[in-house]
């Protein structure tokens, strides 16, 4: 009997064992944006932001879940949109692959992420002790 486990995609956002059939197309894809990803200035940032948010996925915390694995830095509003906003602080947030996604589809609304975004996680906010 082969166990195939089932894992969260990140090309389609869907759980599904194997790999994703879709593809990214390349029209969807930024070369600007794709090119500052890859900058010291954006790194360095990138840093800051996981720092001031203790390396935790901020929706998460915000639940009382403590998530500290697959995070990344989300601009809240797309580089498409709004490239000059690019390293502004309270236009980044930390989050987990499952929020990411969700942020990008927009299950987790813009304001929100602004809203959590502007106030730094204080650990004793989510936690007795």
């Amino acid at each position: 009997m082969e166990f195939r486990i089932k894992r969260y995609c990140p090309i389609c956002g869907a759980v599904h064992e194997g790999k994703c059939k879709r593809k990214y197309k390349s029209a969807e894809r930024n070369s600007q944006a794709d090119k500052f990803r890859n900058t010291q200035v954006w790194k360095r940032t990138a840093k800051a932001i996981l720092e001031r948010d203790f390396h935790c996925c901020r929706v998460c915390l915000e639940a009382g879940i403590l998530t500290n694995r697959g995070l990344s830095v989300h601009h809240i509003t797309p580089l498409i949109e709004y490239y000059s906003r690019r390293l502004d602080e309270d236009n980044l947030i930390t989050l987990c692959r499952f929020c990411h996604e969700k942020a990008e589809r927009g299950a987790i609304s813009r304001a929100r992420l602004f809203e959590l975004a502007a106030i730094p996680p204080g650990v004793s906010e989510y936690f007795d002790g």
